[in-house]
């Protein structure tokens, strides 16, 4: 077993070597930091001078950096110019020849350690013909003047315990006792740990801070573990739903089934089951030729303006670099704004949850987007559609074709009639293409909350809407909840195309939906699989009974049979099959009773 000795300097556990010297640990790392430093501070002040990036100056006030009280020491008279014994010059940065901050206009170098400087970096004058960067303020103090930072191994091996908050307090409080002088950070950090106290930005304080100021430090029993802390709250849509819902690895919905307790979950892995997605289902009838053409344009424009993505195509084949062709695509498809549309269309889309909820109006939304959303709101009150606040963005699910599950935009309250109807937005260019599948998809929703009522992901439960206890004024005082099967409606609000600025409403027949949604269910489940090999064949086909041998096979008697025969001879059957027929015959006469 190797043998180990504590470390005076800094307390820790070193293995010994066998010639008895110690393996590298903190203290080796911190000597030859402190070397590299010193080594660099010497280069730094040989370095040639750069030429001026004719800067422009943006601000005026000297800027002594972040942390300065953190890194450097006050001076006490040891420079031969100094004006007393405590002059509060900061040791090692003399600012009196150096110039205001401000903004470099084009690239250069820095004086002191020759780093770059970009264009808009802060840089100063250096009062000796170069100009140094924010970052390099303070390379050239005295490396007896930083504080040095300690290491990771010091705060990760600490304590072998798993009490975190005392790893790091015991490897500081090491590392505070370490250090050679008293630097106002040092004193500071003593002064928190003494106090046991946690570093807390609120807790810090700086030399010639007014201490009456200064806020509450936080104490230990305060200071909370973030590893144990719960998670943000997820963003509430206006019905109150959580925006992030449960999904699973397909990123289909992920509920408890109507009439069970728990969710279900695959027994391999734990993870959820999640449900086929309505706005799946209703397209495994769909024609994707039209859909497949746009994609391909869409791929042809960005290549045209990517030029760096076909050249990282370059020897890529579909067998082995399908995932990084597919990324490559994408970009190019995003490259010819393949999602601009859908990007505004979602935001539109929202906007309008808000509007209908009441939380917000027109006026609130940007104003290319404003006349839309008049139109939007005349078009309802015009048809007289109610939106009720509680039934916006809400989960249903049909028992139907193995569980579909989705989440529908509203249902409406339809005056004239006295109707609930299932609603649905579309932000698409045009409504020429589609309609099978948005109105089996709207039929999906509104039989779903007839059949299962609506989920709350908030309890995992479902509930109808006539039994729900928090009910919208909207809803008060009315008949059974019912959501008409026959129609829905749809509105068309683009926002892009020639129809951009309108708002149309569209009649859905749920009824032709229901025939789609049982299409794409008999698509859905057609058996799939391999072609089988080919092997022999089909077998022989069976031959054919020619109307001969009905004839000779249905005789009654001798003389039936000899007149048939003179017939077949005549049309000129003969050799084997005539003899068949005749023995066709004579079975047919046995059959019968009668001697031939």
């Amino acid at each position: 077993m190797t043998e180990k000795t504590t470390c005076p300097a800094c307390g820790s556990e070193v293995a010994i070597k066998k010639d008895g010297g110690l393996y590298k640990h903190p203290c080796d790392e911190r000597r030859e930091r402190t070397e590299r430093a010193e080594r660099n501070a010497i280069a730094a002040a040989r370095a040639a001078q750069v030429s001026d990036p004719t800067p422009t100056v943006e601000e005026t006030t000297t800027h002594l950096g972040n942390g300065v009280y953190g890194f450097l020491e006050t001076h006490k008279g040891a420079e031969e110019n100094c004006s007393g014994p405590d002059c509060g010059t900061i040791e090692g940065d003399d600012v009196s020849d150096k110039g205001p901050w401000f903004g470099a206009m084009y690239d250069g170098r820095c004086s002191v350690s020759e780093c770059a400087i970009y264009e808009g970096d802060r840089i100063r004058a250096d009062g000796q013909g170069g100009y140094e960067c924010e970052d390099c303020e303070f390379d050239d103090v005295p490396v007896g003047a930083m504080y040095s930072e300690p290491t990771e191994e010091a705060v990760t091996d600490a304590l072998p315990g798993p009490d975190w908050q005392a790893q790091a307090s015991a490897a500081a409080r090491r590392h505070v006792d370490a250090q050679a002088s008293d630097t106002p950070y040092v004193t500071l950090l003593k002064s928190e740990l003494d106090a046991q106290t946690f570093m807390d930005p609120r807790a810090v304080t700086y030399p010639g801070m007014d201490p009456a100021v200064r806020p509450t430090p936080i104490t230990a029993e305060e200071f909370i573990d973030p590893a144990n802390t719960e998670d943000v709250k997820p963003v509430m849509s206006v019905s109150g739903q959580p925006k992030k819902v449960r999904r699973d690895h397909q990123s289909r919905y992920a509920v408890v089934l109507p009439g069970e307790a728990e969710l279900e979950t695959y027994k391999s892995s734990g993870k959820p089951v999640g449900r086929t997605r309505v706005t799946t289902f209703i397209k495994q009838a769909s024609s994707t030729i039209k859909l497949g053409e746009w994609k391909a344009r869409n791929v042809v424009i960005g290549a045209a303006r990517r030029r760096d993505l076909l050249l990282k195509a370059q020897g890529l084949t579909h067998e082995d670099d399908r995932d990084r062709l597919d990324a490559i695509v994408r970009e190019l498809e995003e490259t010819a704004g393949s999602k601009v549309g859908s990007d505004l269309g979602t935001y539109l889309h929202e906007f309008t949850d808000y509007m209908d909820a009441g939380l917000k109006t027109y006026h609130d939304a940007p104003e290319e987007f404003q006349r839309s959303l008049v139109l939007y709101r005349q078009a309802l009150d015009k048809a007289g559609l109610e939106p009720i606040r509680s039934l916006i963005e809400r989960t249903t699910i049909i028992r139907e074709f193995g569980w579909v599950c989705g989440t529908f935009d509203r249902i409406f309250f339809h005056r004239p009639s006295g109707r609930y109807v299932i609603g649905d937005l579309k932000t698409a260019k045009t409504m020429d293409y589609g309609k099978n599948e948005v109105e089996a998809q709207l039929w999906c929703y509104a039989h779903g909350v007839n059949q299962n009522g609506i989920y709350d992901w908030n309890t995992d439960t479902w509930a109808f809407v006539q039994d729900m206890e928090r009910r919208s004024q909207a809803e008060q005082g009315r008949a059974e909840f019912q959501v008409s099967e026959s129609v829905g409606v749809v509105i068309h609000m683009p926002v892009q195309g020639p129809k951009e600025g309108t708002v149309e409403l569209l009649w859905a027949d749920l009824a032709a939906g229901a025939k789609h949604a049982e299409l794409c269910h008999a698509v859905r489940t057609q058996p799939k699989g391999k072609m089988r090999p080919w092997g022999d064949g089909p077998a022989p086909a069976p031959r054919a009974v020619t109307s001969w041998e009905l004839r000779f096979a249905s005789v009654t008697s001798n003389e039936a049979a000899t007149a048939l025969w003179r017939e077949a001879k005549e049309n000129g059957v003969q050799g084997v099959f005539l003899n068949e027929l005749i023995e066709l015959a004579r079975e047919a006469i046995r059959t019968h009773g009668v001697r031939g």
